[in-house]
């Protein structure tokens, strides 16, 4: 998983739906590489991290992630199922964490109840690592319509470092290439405005942004959006 803070393409929900995310940058390291790990290491015992976002897995532990609150870092928490409420109390002070959900077919009662009991204290977003031919955009829409007014926004990953033989055409530097994103987007953004999630698209290169903003804006300029 790679993911960083979100490039806002001046929209609103009464426009259009969409924002756009680095999926690799220099100043966002990640828990789960060992080289930006120990880089995370530093700059927590240096406590000079104020222009890092850390991507941070809930593998890691609670303590882990008390010390990096310490750094200045901007944090994405990235939580499997549930976070315990002894720690939301811990860490809700944190201005600069966000608690970034990963996507599950089926959101249960009791996952639900822990997400909406943490957007109560800080902002929740879910992450979704879309693989294209593989996975349904409608059975997605039937698991976010039950995070409805919980979410804030959804964080759609299009890596896939395990492209079957049949789908690599779709694929390009194991990125799923523009014009097949743009069928995923024009899928859920609207859908997904009405619940008020904002849809935040992966590109792994500033090149690859460049080419996927240009192609949204263009082809909801012609549906009517400005």
């Amino acid at each position: 998983m790679r993911m960083i803070d979100h490039v806002n393409l001046d929209n609103t929900f009464h426009s259009l739906n969409f924002n756009a995310y680095l999926s690799k940058d220099t100043h966002k390291l990640h828990s789960n590489n060992k080289q930006e790990l120990d880089k995370m290491k530093q700059l927590i015992y240096l406590k000079e991290a104020d222009n890092y976002t850390f991507i941070i897995e809930d593998s890691m532990g609670y303590q882990f992630l008390q010390k990096a609150m310490t750094s200045g870092a901007y944090i994405k928490y990235i939580i499997e199922n549930e976070i315990p409420i002894s720690v939301l109390f811990l860490i809700g002070n944190c201005s600069k964490l966000e608690l970034v959900y990963k996507y599950h077919k089926v959101f249960d009662h009791k996952l639900l109840k822990n997400m909406d009991t943490a957007r109560q204290i800080l902002r929740v977003g879910i992450l979704y690592n879309y693989h294209y031919k593989e996975d349904d955009i409608v059975d997605f829409l039937f698991a976010m319509n039950d995070t409805r007014y919980i979410a804030e926004r959804v964080y759609i990953d299009f890596e896939n470092n395990n492209v079957p033989d049949n789908l690599k055409v779709f694929y390009k530097d194991n990125e799923l290439k523009t014009t097949y994103k743009l069928q995923v987007f024009s899928g859920i953004h609207e859908p997904l405005a009405r619940w008020h999630v904002q849809v935040h698209l992966s590109a792994n290169s500033k090149a690859s942004m460049t080419d996927l903003r240009k192609q949204v804006l263009s082809t909801n300029k012609v549906r009517g959006f400005q």
